[in-house]
């Protein structure tokens, strides 16, 4: 192998040692997308999960109330 063939065949190498590292690097930044966007998922799940709690809460004190008022209203039935 020539002197010149070695050359170019070393340009080769490192060409392609920097595109993989190029594409590491993208891939690299895809995963920290990925990651935050799942850590948001779950923080988003985790308020949903919040505010189901606080509906069946709010819905029940409303079925007591209810309740409540179902037994005031039937005093003043005949």
């Amino acid at each position: 192998m020539s002197t010149q063939e070695q050359s170019h065949a070393a340009t080769s190498v490192v060409g392609v040692v920097d595109q993989i590292s190029l594409a590491l690097r993208e891939q690299t930044v895809a995963s920290q997308d990925v990651a935050r966007n799942v850590e948001r998922i779950a923080q988003m799940s985790m308020e949903n999960s919040e505010a189901v709690a606080d509906t069946s809460r709010t819905a029940q004190g409303l079925q007591q109330l209810a309740l409540l008022l179902e037994k005031q209203v039937a005093s003043f039935r005949f």
